[in-house]
């Protein structure tokens, strides 16, 4: 503004480079099974982010969310991984999606054959 400059300042900034997305697998629960943890892997030395049902933003937690079979339903659910420089995996998260399904019927018994009749011969 009037015509005096500062005195120049050096700044290092790091980059780095975003971790995978963490791995994990679809899970496939009956009904009256009981309540469980969802499960993802991070990498070596990342920890995990759970954004419950929010694809994007949200808020995350270090604590899986507990999945309740307690009816039909199809339902995903979203974790990305935290590196040690605290950079998180890109969006898009990965997704896990919980099946719950009835209680499959046990098949039915196969028909029997009637008993074979065996003649006694008379002595």
């Amino acid at each position: 503004m009037n015509g005096c400059i500062s005195l120049s300042t050096t700044i290092t900034q790091t980059i780095n480079k975003a971790p995978n997305s963490p791995k994990g697998a679809d899970l496939l629960l009956c009904l009256k099974d009981a309540p469980r943890p969802l499960t993802a892997t991070p990498d070596a030395g990342n920890t995990l982010r759970w954004y419950g049902k929010s694809e994007k933003g949200g808020t995350s937690s270090s604590t899986p969310p507990t999945v309740t079979p307690d009816g039909v339903k199809t339902e995903i659910y979203y974790v990305s991984q935290v590196d040690a420089n605290g950079c998180e995996s890109l969006l898009p998260r990965l997704a896990i999606k919980l099946t719950v399904a009835e209680v499959p019927l046990p098949p039915p018994s196969p028909a029997l054959p009637p008993p074979a009749r065996i003649p006694i011969p008379s002595a």
